[in-house]
């Protein structure tokens, strides 16, 4: 008898096992989708259900089901997603977000809910320390680390000033800091804006005054004018009334860390009338022979008396 029960709880418990592994591994995306950041956000998402469905829709051996919030870089709103995602849809993990206000909002609600909380972007440096959690892993950087990289490149290249503009946030405040860790330099000037700002007409006054050797800028998520796209018209004149180069108006929205390091009076406004002109595009011209006794191809490197490759004979 006592083996019977031995034997039928034996079943019963591979029988809840097998159940258990049928089950889908689920998985909740928190990310900012609207608004002028949702490309960052889009990305994010579209880049995790693309290895799921490299991954044939399995993770660990288990089938995926992806749940999708927006945070509308709303940190009060990310909560009560973050939350309904845990208590509601039961997932096990939380991947996300963008942005750093969004990950210090939902850090506890996620992990003290029991989900994993990965970070394929966001990695705040007070998480790096004593505010560290078991249950959070970041698979980018710590923000202040790329910015401590380009403070050190613009103090071995020489430069003595420097004009330092980001959001007014988390990350904006790490990644500046990061800067001013290596450089030790001149800072003209260090601005704050406000995270979804689009115009900067004010900022580039302050870039004219100052007179900066460079400007470096942290402005992730803002729209980019497509690089097929050449140069407006209207964005010409404005270069040429401003006496400014058109990279200072198109450099700063790129959504990405960028720095002037090579050339850096790009953004100093310049006291010569040759220096302040815009960059005009350079046009290709076609090649000429250098003979016009070009002898016949022979070989599939040789030169055409047009100066293009001949075709393998």
């Amino acid at each position: 008898m006592k083996r019977l029960v031995l034997l039928a709880a034996a079943a019963m418990s591979l029988a809840t096992t097998g159940a258990q592994a049928q089950e889908k591994l689920k998985i909740g995306i928190i990310a900012t989708l609207s608004g002028p950041p949702a490309v960052l956000g889009q990305q994010l998402r579209n880049g995790f259900n693309l290895a799921v469905k490299t991954l044939d829709g399995k993770l660990g051996g288990r089938d995926v089901e992806v749940i999708v919030a927006d945070d509308e870089l709303k940190p009060d709103l990310a909560v009560t997603k973050v939350k309904a995602l845990v208590e509601r849809d039961k997932v096990e993990f939380v991947v996300g977000p963008i942005f750093s206000n969004i990950l210090a909002a939902i850090m506890k609600p996620a992990t003290e809910g029991g989900a994993i909380l990965i970070s394929p972007n966001a990695g705040t440096s007070n998480f790096a320390g004593k505010e560290c959690n078991p249950n959070f892993f970041v698979t980018s950087y710590q923000n202040d680390q790329v910015f401590a990289v380009s403070g050190k490149h613009a103090q071995d290249s020489g430069i003595k000033k420097v004009f330092l503009m980001a959001p007014n946030y988390q990350a904006g405040k790490d990644a500046l800091a990061g800067f001013k860790a290596f450089f030790k330099g001149e800072i003209a000037d260090e601005v704050y804006v406000p995270l979804n700002q689009l115009d900067f007409s004010a900022e580039l006054t302050k870039i004219a005054a100052a007179k900066p050797d460079a400007i470096y800028v942290f402005l992730p998520g803002l729209p980019q004018r497509p690089r097929s796209s050449p140069p407006s018209r209207s964005t010409n004149r404005r270069c040429r009334r401003s006496r400014m180069p058109r990279s200072a108006f198109s450099a700063a929205p790129t959504g990405r860390p960028i720095s002037t390091m090579r050339g850096t009076r790009l953004l100093s406004p310049p006291t010569r009338r040759s220096s302040a002109r815009c960059p005009r595009p350079t046009r290709s011209r076609p090649m000429t022979p250098r003979s016009s006794s070009t002898v016949p191809c022979a070989r599939s490197r040789a030169m055409s008396p047009t100066g293009r490759r001949c075709a393998p004979p």
